[in-house]
């Protein structure tokens, strides 16, 4: 038994609507100051998504922009750690709206103290 033309349209819709879940399942390095480049690994972090929509990172809910050179793809995207403290969430929301949490991912460390050449020194 064949699909009509009305059951074949609804399922190729309901198959082009349903795409893989969205999931954060970790990040490394897990700590480090603000600045420091990360990597988000997950599922569909890319949304299958056409570039005029890309997916979105918020690390501590700042945003986080992509590392210089790298890119979404749908199992990783590197990005730079913005200026939160503390231990913070990892997210991502996809151009199609698909939203996951990745809660206590990074732990943020102070950021390495700038010596300055004194006068006295050497």
């Amino acid at each position: 038994m064949g699909l009509t033309s009305a059951s074949a349209a609804a399922y190729v819709a309901k198959k082009a609507g349903s795409s893989a879940p969205l999931t954060v399942t970790a990040v490394t390095p897990q700590k480090g100051p603000p600045g420091e480049r990360i990597t988000i690994y997950g599922s569909n972090l890319g949304g299958g998504t056409d570039p005029a929509t890309p997916s979105t990172v918020t690390v501590g809910k700042l945003t986080a922009h992509l590392a210089p050179d790298a890119a979404v793809t749908d199992t990783h995207v590197k990005v730079i750690v913005p200026e939160v403290a503390g231990v913070v969430a990892a997210q991502v929301v996809t151009g199609a709206g698909q939203v996951a949490l990745l809660p206590n991912a990074f732990e943020v460390t102070p950021a390495a103290p700038v010596l300055w050449p004194h006068e006295n020194w050497g």
